[in-house]
């Protein structure tokens, strides 16, 4: 029974490997690039082939069973190949680099870079979120600042220099100090 098992997941890794190398010369399912990447009668060919190849071992595979496989070896490779791209960018040492542990990493290497377009809006979304982040912790610190002034004049200011207004200034400062608090914590929540 082990030999069987031992065959089967030869054979099953051997399907795969069979199965990304056509996947690799039908250019117009994965390379943006390509003229006839939005072409769907050449899509639709080239999964015609794919599905040919993928019912001799399940014969009952459609479109949707090859493209769903075509999604997980994709999305498996796009989180291993992040791994990789951060432990490159993090200034790791050559012993701390991320080494892929996907068995077939190396054979989907061709889709690198190859990721469709996506709309402006995502990356403008990002910036803007990036700058709500930034402006929430600069109104932080300026909020923290005055924090401490108040704290510096309560404590250190004789109550006869204190005037009635600035203790309501100070009052405004400290409840701003508290929705500011409140209003990270939601955000971080989110």
């Amino acid at each position: 029974m082990l030999l069987t098992s031992r065959s089967m997941a030869t054979r099953s890794k051997d399907f795969l490997l069979e199965f990304i190398e056509l996947f690799q010369q039908e250019e117009c399912l994965w390379k943006v690039k390509s003229k006839n990447y939005y072409n769907r009668s050449k899509k639709d060919a080239s999964y015609g082939t794919l599905i040919g190849e993928v019912q001799e071992v399940e014969p009952d595979a459609t479109r949707d069973t090859v493209v769903k496989r075509i999604n997980n070896l994709r999305s498996t490779f796009r989180k291993e190949h992040k791994k990789f791209i951060k432990s490159q960018v993090s200034g790791a040492g050559a012993e701390e680099m991320y080494a892929p542990r996907l068995w077939y990493y190396s054979q989907l290497r061709f889709l690198c870079d190859q990721e469709a377009p996506h709309n402006s809006t995502s990356s403008s979304q990002e910036e803007e979120e990036d700058s709500e982040v930034n402006s929430l912790f600069f109104l932080l610190y300026f909020t923290l600042l005055l924090c401490l002034i108040h704290i510096v004049w309560v404590e250190y200011t004789p109550s006869k220099l204190r005037v009635k207004v600035f203790d309501e200034i100070l009052l405004y400062i400290h409840l701003s100090c508290h929705s500011t608090l409140l209003t990270l914590l939601k955000y971080s929540t989110n």
